[in-house]
C-alpha cells in the first residue's frame, strides 16, 4: 500500500489510514493538502498565499528569505503556497476539518484523492526541540470533535472576506499592520481553526499577541512554520480505498464442549 519516491511516499488512501493505525501518524497531527484537482477558489488562495509568504519573509535578498531558501530549497515559496487547505487526524478512519459549510469528519478514502500531495506535521517547540506533549496533541482531536458535534458553521462570506478583503486588500494592497487588519474576531478558516484547537490544547506557551490570533495563520504558513515539524509527506495513488485492517478485532474462537 506504500511506495517511497524521492523523499515522499506514494500511498493509497487505505495505506495512509494504516499509517495512523500503526502509530506513524497520530491523532492531532496537522494534515496539509495540495490538491491534484484545483478549482478557482484553490487557485485564488494559492496566488494570495505566494504574496503573503513573500511579505512574511521580506526581501528576496534579506536574511529571513535566504534562511528559508537554504532550509527548504529555492522553490520553497511557490511550493508551500500550493497547500491550500488543512485538516487534522481524528483516527485511523477519518480526518476532521473546518470547511464550508461547517466543521466535519470525513473518511480518509473520501478525503484523499489520487494525485493529492499530503504533508503531515506535528506541533513542535523549537526552543526545547520537543514535540508538544502527547496529551496536548490528543486534545486537538477532542477540540475538533467538539466543533463537529456542535455543527460549527463556516459561512462562505467569511472565506471571501478572509482571503480577498483582509489579506488580499487590506494587508497586501493597503499595507495595513496585521493587528489593525485583524482587530475583530471572525469565523476561522481551516488553518485558523486548527491553530485554535492546538493553542487551546496547550501546545505552545511562548506566543506573542499577534501569533496567538487564529486569523493570522493560513495553510501555506502552517506548512512551513517552525511551530511544527514534518513527520511525513505523501503522494496519494489510486488503489484500494476503505482500509482493511486485519486482526483489529479478534474473532471469537470456538469453545470446546
Amino acid at each position: 500500500m506504500t511506495e517511497r519516491r524521492e523523499g515522499e511516499e506514494r500511498v493509497t488512501a487505505a495505506g495512509f489510514a494504516k499509517l495512523v493505525f500503526d502509530g506513524e501518524l497520530e491523532p492531532g497531527d496537522l494534515v496539509c493538502h495540495d490538491y491534484a484537482s484545483r478549482g478557482i477558489v484553490d487557485a485564488t488562495i494559492e496566488r494570495v498565499q505566494r504574496r503573503l509568504l513573500a511579505d512574511l519573509v521580506g526581501p528576496h535578498a534579506g536574511p529571513t528569505h535566504a534562511y528559508m531558501t537554504r532550509l527548504l530549497g529555492e522553490s520553497w515559496l511557490q511550493d508551500a503556497a500550493k497547500f491550500t487547505h488543512v485538516s487534522t487526524v481524528l483516527s485511523p478512519f477519518a480526518a476532521g476539518e473546518m470547511t464550508h459549510p461547517r466543521a466535519r469528519s470525513l473518511p480518509w478514502w473520501q478525503r484523499l484523492a489520487p494525485g493529492d500531495r499530503i504533508r503531515v506535521r506535528r506541533p513542535y517547540h523549537a526552543l526545547t526541540e520537543r514535540f508538544a506533549p502527547g496529551h496536548a496533541r490528543r486534545d486537538i482531536r477532542l477540540y475538533c470533535r467538539c466543533d463537529i458535534d456542535a455543527g460549527l458553521g463556516y459561512p462562505a462570506t467569511e472565506l471571501l472576506h478572509y482571503w480577498l478583503w483582509s489579506w488580499g486588500f487590506e494587508k497586501l494592497i493597503l499595507g495595513r499592520k496585521f493587528m489593525r487588519v485583524f482587530s475583530t474576531d471572525r469565523a476561522d478558516v481551516c488553518s485558523g481553526r486548527y491553530w485554535h484547537w492546538a493553542q487551546s490544547a496547550g501546545c505552545w506557551h511562548d506566543l506573542d499577541e499577534a501569533e496567538r490570533r487564529p486569523e493570522g495563520h493560513y495553510p501555506a504558513e502552517l506548512a512551513v512554520s517552525f511551530r511544527f515539524r514534518t513527520v511525513g509527506e505523501y503522494r496519494i495513488r489510486a488503489g484500494e480505498t476503505a482500509p482493511a485492517f486485519h486482526n483489529v478485532v479478534s474473532q471469537p474462537q470456538p469453545q470446546e464442549a
